[in-house]
């Protein structure tokens, strides 16, 4: 039960991580009122949020 935080921090970056993935992908447009995220931010957020999911699972193992 001590790595529980870590097991969910970790999958819901995995999580983030695809959705991220999914919009590079077959793209789509998000907007907020005027600001609009570009794409290029969705696929350095994939790569980031990737690889944090993956330092958390492999930090699990390590203890």
């Amino acid at each position: 039960m001590r790595n529980l935080p870590e097991v969910i921090a970790g999958v819901l970056f995995g999580v983030g991580a695809l959705i991220h993935l999914g919009r590079v992908l077959c793209p789509f447009e998000v907007n907020i009122g005027e600001f609009h995220f570009p794409m290029w931010a969705s696929a350095v957020t994939f790569v980031l949020a990737g690889l944090l999911s993956a330092w958390l699972f492999r930090s699990r193992r390590e203890v």
